[in-house]
């Protein structure tokens, strides 16, 4: 059980720094980019680690470049 926390910790710890640190470099679609944020959330609330929501979506639009800048306006316009 005590070898099983560990990795569990490990995991957790593993999926916090991709989480926050992935951020989106061009390739690919940007809906894998977001449903890949999605995925790793997901894990991590497994983990008792997750995001809320609205954090998720701030995050993401936050892990685009400077390019995506109108989206990131738009999407506060609304709020």
């Amino acid at each position: 059980a005590d070898k099983y926390e560990e990795s569990e910790k490990a995991e957790a710890a593993r999926l916090h720094k991709e989480f926050h640190e992935l951020k989106y470099d061009g390739n690919g679609s940007v809906r894998e980019h977001i449903m890949h944020k999605v995925q790793l959330n997901g894990k991590l609330r497994d983990l008792k680690m997750g995001v809320a929501d609205a954090q998720l979506v701030h995050d993401a639009l936050w892990s685009f470049s400077s390019t995506f800048s109108q989206l990131r306006s738009t999407y506060n316009a609304l709020e």
